[in-house]
């Protein structure tokens, strides 16, 4: 016996309903709504990782992989579901709901499936690749330093380092085996500082 296919149908959401819920953050706030009033849901979502405002650390953030809609299943009372928060209406023509073509869901969650492995793999790239630096700039002579960062050499600083992250400046001298002294240009103007090799890039 063939099992029918559950009935999917597109929402269309409300301004801030893709934000992390007050109740719940690990949830958005049209996802907290629809669980609260039993309707089976499913929102897409892809990560990025961002630099964090203030520890200037980076860190996992989720975003809507298909920002203003979400999807419900066999909606148990539309009336109610018309009401819920965040709601802005369900995709149909003329007032009447139209269930979406059966494949679009699998379709959605595969392409969700397929960003979330990409994301991990380049992540786990980006860590490979520091700390294979972190473990070279572990051997670096102060000689060494000095010929890698020649003073006048162009510097950007990593976005992690907590107070000059993404400024720009020049090397002045290599000071210790991993350490250079540059010139950063900040609003305030030109500023000193002593920079470990981790948080140094050249600028092409």
């Amino acid at each position: 016996m063939k099992i029918k296919a559950a009935k999917w149908y597109a929402i269309r959401l409300k301004p801030m309903a893709q934000r992390p819920a007050k109740q719940d953050p690990r949830i958005t706030n049209i996802e907290f709504s629809l669980r609260q009033e039993g309707f089976e849901h499913y929102m897409p979502l892809e990560r990025r990782e961002i630099v964090h405002h203030r520890t200037k650390k980076p860190i996992d953030k989720q975003y809507p992989l298909i920002p203003g809609y979400a999807f419900v299943c066999e909606p148990h009372d539309w009336l109610k579901l018309a009401k819920c928060d965040f709601v802005a209406g369900v995709l149909g023509v003329r007032g009447t709901p139209i269930p979406l073509i059966p494949t679009v869901i699998d379709a959605v969650r595969d392409a969700e499936a397929v960003i979330l492995y990409e994301y991990e793999r380049q992540k786990a790239m980006r860590r490979q690749r520091e700390k294979e630096q972190a473990d070279r700039l572990q051997h670096i002579p102060q000689r060494r330093a000095r010929q890698m960062y020649p003073a006048g050499t162009p510097i950007v600083i990593d976005r992690t380092h907590v107070l000059l992250g993404g400024m720009k400046g020049r090397v002045v001298d290599a000071t210790g085996r991993q350490t250079i002294k540059a010139v950063i240009e900040t609003l305030n103007g030109l500023v000193n500082a002593e920079l470990s090799l981790a948080f140094v890039e050249k600028v092409a």
